[in-house]
């Protein structure tokens, strides 16, 4: 079953860059300001400073699995985009969580891209991130995977993976660095390179008679259809933006 995605970008007026994206049920709301002046204590006077702050909907303290998303928010960002075009600045990125309904991350950084692409923020690339679950058999249906899954999927799942790809290869020692990523000029089918992926379970049965073959055999099945998955996360990129572009 495809998973629908639907995305309001530029949304808020007073962020430099802003989107509301939802995939399935979960609804995330991302916004970003800066490049601008940062105060003395948080300068890098050879980079960008990049703070990322999670919000719940009614507000609250996050859990530590919500603490652990916004810091796993803030190593990706620190990697794609290219913070020494801009030191001694800060940006800030700000993620609300308007409705929860299945693992955040996924939703979250693609939100957070968007609003990136939006403010016009300098990439080295363009992350895609994609979340897979292990599905369990269950009423005799056989095992198998999903993308996107419900928050009921993800708590049955025996693992769920989040994986973040990037559309440029990584060019070779001493080579000149990749051109930043521009809004709209990615291929339609651009390079897929995978940049992290997190897992929360178990990949295989610990009794497995191979449990490191079967593990590994595993891990390959859940990337390939992230990586599948991937080339429409992109594909919807490109178009919120042309739709934004024609639109304004």
């Amino acid at each position: 079953m495809e998973i629908p995605f639907r995305c309001d970008l530029g949304c808020l007026n007073r962020a430099d860059g802003s989107a509301r994206l939802c995939i399935g049920g979960t609804d995330i709301m991302a916004s970003v300001t800066g490049p601008a002046p940062v105060p003395a204590r948080k300068e890098s006077i050879d980079k960008a400073t990049i703070e990322v702050s999670l919000h719940k909907k009614i507000g609250g303290v996050l859990d530590n699995a919500e603490t652990e998303i916004e810091v796993l928010l803030k190593h990706t960002l620190e990697n794609c985009i290219l913070t020494k075009l801009h030191p001694s600045t800060l940006i800030t990125v700000t993620v609300q969580l308007m409705n929860v309904e299945g693992p955040i991350f996924g939703v979250a950084l693609n939100a957070v891209t968007l609003a990136l692409l939006d403010a016009g923020v300098p990439l080295a690339y363009t992350p895609a991130a994609v979340t897979v679950a292990s599905l369990a058999p269950s009423e005799g249906a056989p095992a198998g995977m999903c993308c996107w899954p419900t928050k009921a999927q993800a708590e049955a799942s025996p693992c769920v993976a989040q994986f973040v790809f990037s559309n440029v290869l990584p060019h070779a020692a001493g080579a000149p660095a990749p051109a930043p990523t521009t809004p709209g000029e990615e291929p339609a089918n651009p390079p897929v390179e995978v940049v992290s992926c997190h897992l929360a379970g178990q990949l295989c049965p610990l009794e497995s008679s191979a449990p490191q073959q079967a593990g590994a055999a595993a891990l390959v099945q859940l990337s390939e259809m992230a990586r599948e998955s991937s080339l429409g996360v992109w594909r919807f990129i490109r178009e919120a933006l042309a739709n934004k572009t024609h639109s304004a």
